[in-house]
């Protein structure tokens, strides 16, 4: 379990920095993956030719870097005419050595998402099918296990959802005080300072 959740710890620490940035999470997500799949195949590469395969500035290069690294993914610079961006052995993107009962445990995560019909079920949806088309797990479809829900759908706007989230993980972790407006029957609508504890779900209701 302990290897499990180092993965994961990993995974987290990735998506809450490229959380905190905002702004094209699965795209941000999606490049940095194949920024170390691409150095994996291919070995040294140079900044300019990451940039021009991922059809983004060099400046983005060294973004994705640092996210990867974040995640225990580290990548060595070497500089000079033969120099480039290379995948350490130590953070060797398939030496993750994610076995098929990781991806049961990340799929059903996936599936209570869908049941909670949370606002961030699509992107991770994303991530899930990178991460099985990066290990390329033989017989995938046959070991996911089917779920059946039938639940009706919160009445929100899920983008304004997704930046409040956004904002009370920000204020989490940055140890801040923010002010609320929120709505009680028996005081109607109130306004008050809070200090974010944490951020409970049950069925989209946030």
């Amino acid at each position: 379990m302990s290897a499990i959740f180092e993965k994961c710890k990993r995974i987290y620490n990735l998506i809450v920095e490229i959380l905190i940035k905002g702004g094209g999470i699965i795209s941000k997500i999606g490049n940095a993956l194949k920024m170390a799949v691409m150095l994996q195949s291919r070995g040294r590469m140079k900044s300019i030719d990451l940039a021009r395969e991922l059809e983004v500035s060099e400046r983005q290069i060294r973004e994705y870097r640092s996210y990867l690294e974040q995640a225990g993914i580290f990548i060595f610079s070497k500089s000079g005419v033969y120099g480039g961006y290379e995948l350490s052995n130590d953070g060797n993107l398939l030496n993750l050595n994610i076995k098929s009962e990781d991806i049961t445990v990340i799929e059903m995560v996936n599936e209570q998402m869908k049941f909670n019909n949370d606002i961030y079920k699509k992107e991770f949806q994303e991530i899930v099918n990178k991460v099985k088309a990066t290990i390329n797990m033989k017989n995938g479809a046959k070991e996911s296990m089917n779920y059946f829900v039938v639940e009706p759908k919160g009445n929100f706007d899920i983008e304004e959802e997704k930046k409040k989230y956004r904002e009370i993980n920000i204020a989490f972790i940055t140890k801040k005080k923010m002010k609320i407006k929120y709505y009680s029957l028996s005081s109607g609508l109130s306004e008050r300072v809070v200090h974010p504890y944490v951020v409970y779900s049950y069925k989209s209701d946030k």
